[in-house]
């Protein structure tokens, strides 16, 4: 099924705004960290 997935920028960053959702509604009560989408040179 993830064979025929194509991930570009913008779906990247549509998926890692659900993942942030659920993040702030499921685990940062319990001291989960999710990491940043990008680093400090601006890659993903």
């Amino acid at each position: 099924m993830l064979d025929n997935l194509i991930l570009n920028k913008s779906s990247i960053e549509s998926i890692y705004e659900i993942l942030c959702s659920y993040h702030k509604k499921y685990l940062k009560k319990f001291g989960v960290k999710l990491p940043k989408l990008y680093d400090k040179k601006g890659n993903l």
